[in-house]
This record gives structure tokens, sequence and C-alpha cells, in this order.
């Protein structure tokens, strides 16, 4: 939601007119071309800084970057948290919201939550295996050492050559 935008009139049973605000498609919005001050549509590219770093940056079609807010930039979750977004029971509570909006609702929560709980799965594997790697070859690292030095004691003690 917006505010101030999608604001729809609804009249109620009684007949009273009330002002009541719909969410929007994202799809419907624009941004701004920075250098036109006009909606525009934007592509992700790869460009080059003068500093010579390379960042994925959104192009407007004039060519110039449109920044990234300064909110946004230091968030990794960029699909969307589920845990932080509008609780259903806010949504419940809107007059004009449909059972099938609340259920596709429902169903695009459960799918995202859905792939975090699934990537953090996934994370959490890698990093095992890793550690299990890791502990492998600290472990062939202590059996090399024990033997060399069974050895050195065989060649010490009894003259094992």
């Amino acid at each position: 939601l917006i505010e101030g935008v999608g604001l729809r009139s609804v009249r109620n049973k009684a007949g009273e007119v009330h002002h009541i605000q719909k969410m929007i498609n994202m799809q419907d919005i624009k941004f701004v071309d920075p250098q036109t001050g006009q909606p525009t549509d934007f592509e992700w590219m790869y460009v080059t800084h003068p500093d010579g770093r390379k960042d994925k940056e959104r192009v407007a079609r004039s060519g110039a970057i449109i920044p990234m807010p300064l909110s946004t930039q230091d968030q990794s979750n960029v699909r969307g948290d589920p845990l932080k977004d509008t609780p259903l029971a806010t949504v419940e509570q809107l007059e004009d919201v449909e059972n099938e909006e609340i259920w596709g609702l429902v169903q695009k929560q459960f799918a995202m939550l859905e792939q975090m709980h699934r990537d953090a799965l996934h994370e959490g594997w890698l990093r095992a295996r890793e550690d299990h790697k890791a502990q492998l070859k600290a472990w062939k690292q202590f059996k090399w050492e024990v033997y060399v030095r069974a050895l050195e004691i065989l060649k010490e003690e009894h003259g094992v050559q």
C-alpha cells in the first residue's frame, strides 16, 4: 500500500460512501529517469565505474543510472521477506479484498517461506560440508604425524632404518 495511491470509493450496505485504499501491482510502478524526470523502464546492466569496480546497476532508457535508495542498499533479500510483509490479519480487515486475493497472498507468502527455508538448509549443508572437509584434512594430517613420529621412535630406540 502506498499512501494516497489506489484510493477507491466504496458504498456500503447503508448507502454511505467510504474511501478505501487498494493495493497496487508492483509491475505498474515505474522508476523516474534522473535525466528526464519522466517515468521510465530500466535494464539491469553491469557498469564499470571510474574507480574500476564493476556493479550491477539499474540503467534507464536514457542511459542514466537509477540510484538505489539508501534504505535498500544494505538489504540482502531483494525478493521480500514474508516475515516482515503485511500481516494477513491486516489484509483481511480491508472490506474490498476478496477471498481469492487473500488465498493468493497466503500462497505467495508460503512459497517465499519455503524458499527461505530451502536456502537456509542449503547454506547449512554447504557449511557442514566444508567443516567435514577441514576435519578430514586435519585427521589425515594427524595420522601422518603419528606415523612419522612412530618411525622416528623406531629409529631411535631400535635402530630400524
